[in-house]
């Protein structure tokens, strides 16, 4: 115990308060530095005055220090750059540039010289793939599995693990996380193991980000405000348009400004995607039979072809000389 506590507890003890109250804990101290000391933040402070003095001559709008610096350049009227440019400009500057340029802290080696010459001393593990790190980082939901599989974002997502629980009857409540950089797929968990589970639909949706999804679905719903259940096609076009709009920079750089935060996609999943899904038919397929080879796909009753239907009323006879055809010789 400290002296300060000790002496408090007597403090408490004259006063009349009870002998065994806990003593007084200080608020933590604040872990940011109090502004104007930028010497206590210099690593940040070097890292904006890195960009300032080596990236942002390069970009039409700039901006300076101070207004003495400025003078009458014009700032305002060479706006030319948006939220995606910058993400791009940033990562080829930092990756292409800065990582292989002299640095005084490394005796001018440069830093990815550095980090391949320590990496042929020392053992670096391989990246994580894409499954373990959506099971290890994913935002998590608990979803309810339907005949259609795991529905999350008005997709439904299925796997071969999730089929086989579905079919033993397995009804309850699962863990499901998701990552808001590529909605193409899940990861649920199944008997303590995270399965990946793929998005049930004609067009792929690897590589599609949450936000980019939001905002196409949020023009989708004010379209078709009335239908509960979409088409296909619907998602179909949209996705289309999402992979025709989306620029090559982001796609180089492998990120995309504005993800939304944590709350962010919970209040998006719980407002925007809710009650609202696609018609893609039963995701669940149907067990072959004994000695069938293949697999059993069942349409639904809407996309049964009306031809199909009327060659069944047509009689035998006939349905025979309609199938027996060829070319003459002559």
């Amino acid at each position: 115990m400290r002296h300060g506590s000790r002496q408090l507890c007597g403090q408490r003890a004259r006063h009349g308060a009870p002998p065994n109250w806990p003593d007084f804990t200080p608020p933590p101290r604040p872990t940011f530095a109090p502004p104007l000391t930028p010497e206590l933040r210099a690593h940040d402070e070097r890292f904006f005055g890195n960009l300032s003095h080596n990236l942002t001559p390069y970009l039409s709008r700039r901006a300076f220090p101070n207004p003495v610096a400025r003078g009458d350049y014009p700032t305002e009227k060479r706006t030319a750059l948006d939220d995606e440019d910058l993400t791009r400009i940033f990562s080829l500057y930092v990756i292409d540039y800065y990582n292989n340029r002299p640095h005084c802290g490394l005796n001018g080696q440069s830093p990815a010289n550095r980090w391949r010459e320590l990496e042929d001393q020392f053992a670096v593990t391989e990246h994580a793939d894409i499954h373990t790190l959506r099971a290890a980082f994913g935002v998590e939901f608990i979803r309810k599995p339907s005949k259609k599989g795991i529905e999350l974002f008005s997709h439904h997502y299925s796997c071969d693990a999730l089929r086989e629980l579905w079919a033993r009857g397995h009804k309850t409540p699962l863990r499901v996380k998701a990552d808001p950089a590529d909605i193409g797929a899940i990861s649920i968990e199944i008997n303590g193991r995270w399965e990946t589970a793929e998005a049930v639909s004609v067009t792929p949706l690897f590589g599609v980000s949450l936000g980019e999804w939001t905002e196409k679905f949020r023009v989708i719903k004010q379209h078709y405000a009335h239908e509960a259940e979409l088409s296909e096609p619907i998602r179909t076009r949209a996705i289309d348009e999402i992979c025709a709009m989306d620029k090559a920079s982001c796609i180089r750089a492998g990120v995309m400004p504005g993800e939304p935060s944590y709350k962010q996609i919970k209040a998006i999943q719980a407002n925007l995607f809710h009650d609202t899904s696609f018609r893609t038919g039963s995701a669940i397929m149907e067990a072959p039979a004994e000695g069938f080879f293949g697999q059993r796909i069942t349409l639904p009753e809407d996309d049964i072809d009306p031809a199909a239907e009327s060659t069944e009323s047509i009689a035998p006879e006939t349905a025979r000389d309609i199938s027996d055809w060829g070319f003459d010789d002559e």
